[in-house]
C-alpha cells in the first residue's frame, strides 16, 4: 500500500514493507534505459496504423448503430404525432354541453396558428 507523504508524488518509505521497497529500488537501479534499443519506426507506424484503422472501424459501427436508433425514434415520434392529430380530431368532434361541436383546423402535425402563434379553434354551429 503506497501513501503520499506530501503534495508531490513520492512514496513514504514507512508505508512500503522493507522487502518490497528494496526489491523496487534494486529493480529501478538495475534498469538502464540507455541500453535498451528503440522500437523500430516501421513497427511504430504499423501499430499506429492498426490503432487508427481499429478506432475508425469502431466509430463507423457505433455511428451506424446510433443513426439506426435515432431513425427508429424519429419514425415512432412521427407515428405518435399522427395518432395525436387523429385523437384531437375525434375529441373535437364530440359535442360540448351547449350542443355545438368545436372543430380545430390542423395543419400538418403542429396545427394552424394565428398571429400570436397559438392554435385557434374554429367553432362550427350544429344545426
Amino acid at each position: 500500500h503506497i501513501t503520499h507523504c506530501s503534495s508531490t508524488i513520492t512514496a513514504c518509505p514507512q508505508s512500503i514493507p522493507t522487502s518490497s521497497f528494496s526489491a523496487l529500488f534494486s529493480l529501478r537501479m538495475s534498469f538502464d534505459r540507455s541500453k535498451i534499443k528503440p522500437v523500430p519506426i516501421q513497427k511504430t507506424i504499423l501499430l499506429l496504423n492498426n490503432f487508427v484503422a481499429n478506432t475508425t472501424s469502431f466509430f463507423n459501427a457505433f455511428s451506424e448503430t446510433v443513426e439506426k436508433k435515432i431513425s427508429s425514434v424519429s419514425n415512432k415520434i412521427t407515428e405518435l404525432e399522427t395518432l395525436l392529430a387523429v385523437l384531437e380530431a375525434k375529441l373535437n368532434s364530440i359535442p360540448d354541453l351547449n350542443g355545438s361541436a368545436a372543430v380545430e383546423q390542423v395543419s400538418g402535425a403542429t396545427g394552424a396558428t394565428g398571429a400570436a402563434g397559438a392554435i385557434e379553434p374554429v367553432h362550427v354551429p350544429t344545426s
